[in-house]
């Protein structure tokens, strides 16, 4: 049975300068968000899976226009961006030891201690 993989995107992010109307680009895009999976059967039998991401203020987005890179600085307030650090550092070294939420109340706590 053949799987067709399909993207579709939802949200909205900053840019660093207007793009051109009826221009084609090429774009990269991190810290995205997969908020959902579908899975569908078409007309001929075979599988579709539909992934839904979720672009955001805290998601990078890199515009590359011929050869330039035009990399978009990431948006959002000292706690989301926080937050956001906190988690990329348990995908990097602590996602198969302890839950993410946990390890996210765990390092906000050590933050917070400082202060006392």
């Amino acid at each position: 049975m053949e799987i067709t993989y399909k993207l579709k995107l939802s949200g909205s992010g900053n840019l660093p300068l207007p793009l051109e109307k009826n221009k084609s680009y090429d774009l990269a895009l991190t810290e995205v968000d997969c908020v959902s999976k579908h899975e569908n059967i078409d007309q001929s039998g075979g599988e579709i899976h539909t992934y839904n991401l979720k672009v955001s203020e805290m998601s990078r987005i890199n515009i590359i226009d011929g050869r330039e890179i035009i990399k978009v600085s990431k948006k959002g307030s000292q706690s989301q961006i926080l937050r956001r650090k906190i988690e990329q550092l348990w995908e990097d070294h602590y996602s198969g030891d302890i839950d993410k939420e946990e390890f996210y109340k765990k390092e906000m706590t050590k933050i917070i201690n400082q202060y006392d």
